[in-house]
Protein backbone atom coordinates (compact mmCIF):
# COMPACT_ATOMS: atom_id res chain seq x y z
CA UNK A 1 0.00 0.00 0.00
CA UNK A 2 2.70 2.24 0.65
CA UNK A 3 6.30 2.04 0.32
CA UNK A 4 7.41 2.49 4.24
CA UNK A 5 4.86 -0.37 5.36
CA UNK A 6 6.61 -3.09 7.10
CA UNK A 7 5.32 -6.48 8.41
CA UNK A 8 7.54 -8.40 10.84
CA UNK A 9 7.01 -11.86 12.05
CA UNK A 10 8.58 -12.54 15.87
CA UNK A 11 7.77 -15.50 18.51
CA UNK A 12 4.66 -13.96 20.06
CA UNK A 13 3.66 -10.82 18.01
CA UNK A 14 3.49 -9.70 14.80
CA UNK A 15 4.38 -5.68 13.78
CA UNK A 16 3.25 -3.28 11.39
CA UNK A 17 4.57 0.44 10.76
CA UNK A 18 1.63 2.51 9.51
CA UNK A 19 3.40 5.52 8.08
CA UNK A 20 0.96 7.80 6.53
CA UNK A 21 -3.15 8.68 7.30
CA UNK A 22 -4.92 10.45 4.24
CA UNK A 23 -7.49 12.77 4.86
CA UNK A 24 -9.33 13.32 1.60
CA UNK A 25 -8.76 9.27 -0.34
CA UNK A 26 -10.99 6.57 -0.67
CA UNK A 27 -9.17 4.25 1.42
CA UNK A 28 -8.70 3.00 4.90
CA UNK A 29 -4.75 2.10 5.59
CA UNK A 30 -5.97 0.15 8.69
CA UNK A 31 -7.92 -2.47 6.42
CA UNK A 32 -5.09 -3.94 4.27
CA UNK A 33 -2.88 -3.56 7.27
CA UNK A 34 -4.98 -5.29 9.94
CA UNK A 35 -5.68 -8.25 7.02
CA UNK A 36 -1.80 -8.39 6.78
CA UNK A 37 -1.57 -8.78 10.92
CA UNK A 38 -4.33 -11.85 10.49
CA UNK A 39 -2.85 -13.35 8.17
CA UNK A 40 0.92 -13.42 9.46
CA UNK A 41 0.46 -14.17 12.44
CA UNK A 42 0.44 -17.49 14.74
CA UNK A 43 -2.41 -18.89 16.46
CA UNK A 44 -3.29 -17.60 19.63
CA UNK A 45 -0.58 -14.86 19.06
CA UNK A 46 -1.23 -11.31 20.19
CA UNK A 47 -1.06 -8.82 17.73
CA UNK A 48 0.34 -5.25 18.53
CA UNK A 49 -0.10 -2.74 16.36
CA UNK A 50 3.04 0.44 16.21
CA UNK A 51 1.34 3.39 14.35
CA UNK A 52 3.59 6.67 13.13
CA UNK A 53 1.10 9.02 12.71
CA UNK A 54 3.15 11.83 10.73
CA UNK A 55 1.04 14.73 9.94
CA UNK A 56 -1.72 15.12 7.36
CA UNK A 57 -0.21 14.10 3.63
CA UNK A 58 2.88 12.89 4.61
CA UNK A 59 4.89 15.88 6.23
CA UNK A 60 6.94 14.40 8.78
CA UNK A 61 6.74 17.27 10.84
CA UNK A 62 5.00 16.56 14.47
CA UNK A 63 5.72 12.72 14.81
CA UNK A 64 3.84 10.58 17.17
CA UNK A 65 4.61 6.91 18.08
CA UNK A 66 1.88 5.14 19.59
CA UNK A 67 1.47 1.11 20.34
CA UNK A 68 -2.02 -0.47 20.18
CA UNK A 69 -2.94 -3.91 21.08
CA UNK A 70 -5.69 -4.77 18.89
CA UNK A 71 -9.17 -7.15 19.37
CA UNK A 72 -11.13 -5.31 17.65
CA UNK A 73 -11.93 -2.92 14.68
CA UNK A 74 -15.08 -1.35 13.72
CA UNK A 75 -16.50 0.13 9.93
CA UNK A 76 -18.77 2.69 10.76
CA UNK A 77 -21.09 4.08 7.67
CA UNK A 78 -22.79 3.62 4.74
CA UNK A 79 -22.71 0.83 2.10
CA UNK A 80 -19.04 1.93 1.19
CA UNK A 81 -17.90 0.86 4.41
CA UNK A 82 -20.27 -2.49 4.46
CA UNK A 83 -17.92 -3.33 1.06
CA UNK A 84 -14.74 -2.57 3.38
CA UNK A 85 -16.49 -4.76 6.11
CA UNK A 86 -17.19 -7.81 3.97
CA UNK A 87 -13.92 -7.43 1.44
CA UNK A 88 -12.32 -7.77 4.92
CA UNK A 89 -13.98 -10.71 6.29
CA UNK A 90 -13.27 -12.51 3.28
CA UNK A 91 -9.57 -12.42 2.96
CA UNK A 92 -9.73 -12.91 6.81
CA UNK A 93 -12.16 -16.41 6.47
CA UNK A 94 -8.98 -17.80 4.59
CA UNK A 95 -7.35 -18.59 8.11
CA UNK A 96 -8.51 -21.69 10.64
CA UNK A 97 -10.39 -21.44 13.78
CA UNK A 98 -14.08 -21.27 14.49
CA UNK A 99 -15.47 -17.61 13.90
CA UNK A 100 -18.26 -16.36 16.39
CA UNK A 101 -21.48 -14.32 14.16
CA UNK A 102 -22.88 -12.04 16.99
CA UNK A 103 -23.57 -7.97 16.66
CA UNK A 104 -21.06 -6.69 18.69
CA UNK A 105 -21.79 -3.19 20.35
CA UNK A 106 -25.10 -3.06 18.77
CA UNK A 107 -23.29 -3.92 15.56
CA UNK A 108 -25.44 -4.64 11.86
CA UNK A 109 -23.00 -7.41 11.68
CA UNK A 110 -19.63 -8.74 13.29
CA UNK A 111 -17.48 -11.48 13.63
CA UNK A 112 -14.93 -13.18 16.07
CA UNK A 113 -12.16 -15.26 15.30
CA UNK A 114 -12.05 -17.02 18.11
CA UNK A 115 -8.35 -18.35 18.22
CA UNK A 116 -6.73 -14.90 17.22
CA UNK A 117 -9.36 -12.67 19.55
CA UNK A 118 -9.93 -10.84 17.14
CA UNK A 119 -13.42 -9.01 16.45
CA UNK A 120 -14.64 -7.01 12.98
CA UNK A 121 -17.86 -5.37 13.07
CA UNK A 122 -19.87 -3.09 10.83
CA UNK A 123 -22.13 -0.59 12.21
CA UNK A 124 -24.29 0.72 9.58
CA UNK A 125 -25.18 4.76 9.87
CA UNK A 126 -26.11 7.02 6.57
CA UNK A 127 -25.09 10.41 7.98
CA UNK A 128 -23.09 9.19 11.21
CA UNK A 129 -25.86 11.64 13.15
CA UNK A 130 -29.08 11.03 13.85
CA UNK A 131 -31.91 11.81 11.66
CA UNK A 132 -35.80 11.18 10.99
CA UNK A 133 -38.73 12.39 9.15
CA UNK A 134 -40.09 16.06 10.14
CA UNK A 135 -43.54 17.26 9.59
CA UNK A 136 -44.60 20.68 10.06
CA UNK A 137 -46.70 21.60 13.51
CA UNK A 138 -50.56 23.09 13.06
CA UNK A 139 -49.44 25.27 15.61
CA UNK A 140 -46.31 26.89 13.91
CA UNK A 141 -42.49 27.08 14.69
CA UNK A 142 -39.80 28.59 13.03
CA UNK A 143 -39.30 26.49 10.60
CA UNK A 144 -43.27 26.51 9.71
CA UNK A 145 -43.14 30.54 9.29
CA UNK A 146 -40.27 30.13 6.69
CA UNK A 147 -42.32 27.54 4.46
CA UNK A 148 -41.35 24.26 5.32
CA UNK A 149 -43.82 21.74 5.61
CA UNK A 150 -41.93 18.56 5.53
CA UNK A 151 -38.41 17.09 5.66
CA UNK A 152 -36.00 15.06 7.47
CA UNK A 153 -34.95 16.59 10.40
CA UNK A 154 -30.70 16.02 11.30
CA UNK A 155 -29.66 16.53 14.94
CA UNK A 156 -25.75 17.44 14.11
CA UNK A 157 -24.70 16.87 17.40
CA UNK A 158 -26.30 13.04 18.03
CA UNK A 159 -24.04 10.31 17.01
CA UNK A 160 -26.82 7.48 15.65
CA UNK A 161 -27.68 4.47 18.41
CA UNK A 162 -26.25 2.32 15.81
CA UNK A 163 -22.75 3.33 16.60
CA UNK A 164 -22.79 4.76 19.72
CA UNK A 165 -21.25 1.77 21.79
CA UNK A 166 -18.82 1.00 19.09
CA UNK A 167 -16.58 4.64 20.44
CA UNK A 168 -15.40 2.57 23.67
CA UNK A 169 -15.51 -0.72 22.00
CA UNK A 170 -13.15 -1.14 19.21
CA UNK A 171 -9.61 -0.67 19.11
CA UNK A 172 -9.60 0.36 15.35
CA UNK A 173 -12.19 2.67 13.63
CA UNK A 174 -13.06 3.59 10.39
CA UNK A 175 -15.94 6.06 9.23
CA UNK A 176 -17.07 7.35 6.61
CA UNK A 177 -20.14 9.23 5.16
CA UNK A 178 -20.97 11.36 1.98
CA UNK A 179 -23.52 9.00 -0.29
CA UNK A 180 -26.21 9.97 1.20
CA UNK A 181 -25.68 13.73 1.88
CA UNK A 182 -25.76 14.27 -1.75
CA UNK A 183 -28.78 12.24 -2.81
CA UNK A 184 -32.17 14.08 -4.16
CA UNK A 185 -33.53 10.44 -4.61
CA UNK A 186 -33.18 10.07 -0.58
CA UNK A 187 -33.07 14.02 0.41
CA UNK A 188 -35.15 15.69 -2.09
CA UNK A 189 -33.69 19.26 -1.73
CA UNK A 190 -37.77 20.71 -2.38
CA UNK A 191 -39.72 18.00 -1.20
CA UNK A 192 -37.85 16.30 1.75
CA UNK A 193 -35.27 18.53 2.25
CA UNK A 194 -32.42 18.26 5.14
CA UNK A 195 -33.73 20.59 8.38
CA UNK A 196 -30.80 20.75 10.45
CA UNK A 197 -30.92 20.74 14.34
CA UNK A 198 -28.47 21.43 17.22
CA UNK A 199 -29.01 21.32 20.78
CA UNK A 200 -32.73 20.38 20.01
CA UNK A 201 -33.44 23.90 18.09
CA UNK A 202 -33.59 24.41 14.44
CA UNK A 203 -30.07 25.77 12.68
CA UNK A 204 -31.60 29.36 11.15
CA UNK A 205 -30.77 30.65 8.83
CA UNK A 206 -31.14 27.38 7.13
CA UNK A 207 -27.80 25.64 5.71
CA UNK A 208 -27.33 23.14 2.49
CA UNK A 209 -25.82 19.51 3.21
CA UNK A 210 -22.36 20.55 2.81
CA UNK A 211 -22.88 22.89 5.49
CA UNK A 212 -24.81 20.55 7.39
CA UNK A 213 -22.01 17.63 7.21
CA UNK A 214 -19.46 20.25 8.36
CA UNK A 215 -21.24 20.33 11.79
CA UNK A 216 -22.01 16.79 11.86
CA UNK A 217 -18.02 16.11 11.72
CA UNK A 218 -17.04 18.64 14.21
CA UNK A 219 -19.59 17.09 16.75
CA UNK A 220 -19.00 13.49 15.88
CA UNK A 221 -15.32 14.24 16.34
CA UNK A 222 -15.77 16.01 19.69
CA UNK A 223 -18.26 13.19 20.81
CA UNK A 224 -15.12 10.67 19.79
CA UNK A 225 -12.58 12.68 21.70
CA UNK A 226 -14.38 11.73 25.00
CA UNK A 227 -15.85 8.29 24.50
CA UNK A 228 -12.99 6.65 22.77
CA UNK A 229 -9.89 4.89 24.67
CA UNK A 230 -6.66 7.31 24.37
CA UNK A 231 -5.00 4.47 21.91
CA UNK A 232 -7.90 4.17 19.82
CA UNK A 233 -6.96 4.62 16.14
CA UNK A 234 -9.82 6.45 14.32
CA UNK A 235 -10.11 7.20 10.47
CA UNK A 236 -12.28 9.16 8.42
CA UNK A 237 -12.84 8.91 5.00
CA UNK A 238 -14.76 9.90 1.73
CA UNK A 239 -16.38 8.51 -1.27
CA UNK A 240 -13.83 8.24 -4.01
CA UNK A 241 -13.64 11.44 -6.41
CA UNK A 242 -14.30 8.86 -8.94
CA UNK A 243 -15.02 5.35 -9.14
CA UNK A 244 -15.32 4.60 -13.14
CA UNK A 245 -12.83 6.02 -16.00
CA UNK A 246 -13.88 5.87 -19.60
CA UNK A 247 -17.79 5.57 -18.77
CA UNK A 248 -19.86 5.15 -15.83
CA UNK A 249 -20.75 1.21 -14.57
CA UNK A 250 -22.81 0.69 -16.99
CA UNK A 251 -21.66 2.27 -19.92
CA UNK A 252 -18.24 -0.12 -20.07
CA UNK A 253 -16.29 2.41 -17.76
CA UNK A 254 -13.79 0.42 -15.00
CA UNK A 255 -11.62 1.32 -12.02
CA UNK A 256 -8.18 0.41 -13.02
CA UNK A 257 -6.57 2.15 -9.74
CA UNK A 258 -4.65 -0.14 -7.28
CA UNK A 259 -3.26 3.19 -5.31
CA UNK A 260 -4.87 5.71 -2.80
CA UNK A 261 -5.06 8.76 -5.30
CA UNK A 262 -1.90 11.31 -4.23
CA UNK A 263 -2.72 14.15 -2.66
CA UNK A 264 -2.30 16.61 -5.22
CA UNK A 265 -4.50 14.38 -7.45
CA UNK A 266 -7.03 14.58 -4.84
CA UNK A 267 -6.37 18.60 -4.79
CA UNK A 268 -7.52 18.29 -8.36
CA UNK A 269 -10.75 16.08 -8.08
CA UNK A 270 -12.26 17.64 -4.99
Amino acid sequence: MDSGSTIQRSDLRVTTTIVKRYKKVGIALAVTKLMHLILSSGVGSPITVIFHNLSLFGSSRNTETSVLICNSAGFVGDSLNRNMFVALFCNLKQVPGEVRKWRPAGADRGFTFLQYNLTIAYHRTNLLACYGRWSANPNGGVLESLGYKEGYRVDVDTPEGTWVEAASFHDILIFNTGHWWWAPSKFDPVKSPMLFFEKGSPVVPTIPPDAGLDMVLKHMVSFLEGKTRSNTVVFFRIQCPRHFEGGDWDQGGSCLRLQPFSPQKVSLLL
